[in-house]
């Protein structure tokens, strides 16, 4: 991935939410090629959880001066709990 943000925004804290540590390696497969499409590790883990999308867009804008808000996973995400990794 070219941008160094990645965040899950899931309804429900399931598997990895509470089990990702920092360190951990993430690998994407992708069952369409048979292959990993990236590859990376866990560098920082904030968990919080927040009322609106747009609490989600002030607090990573604040946070890394940068976001995308116009990112499909963005605009069709849940509006609960939100995980960030960056890695």
């Amino acid at each position: 991935m070219s941008n160094p943000l990645w965040f899950n925004m899931w309804k429900k804290k399931l598997f990895p939410y509470q089990e990702l540590k920092v360190g951990d390696v993430l690998y994407w497969y992708e069952s369409k090629s048979k292959s990993v499409a990236w590859r990376t590790r866990v560098v920082n883990i904030e968990r919080f959880s927040y009322d609106n999308k747009d609490a989600v867009k002030r607090r990573l804008k604040k946070k890394f001066d940068e976001f995308d808000d116009e990112q499909s996973y963005y605009v069709n995400a849940p509006s609960q709990v939100l995980s960030r990794f960056q890695g």
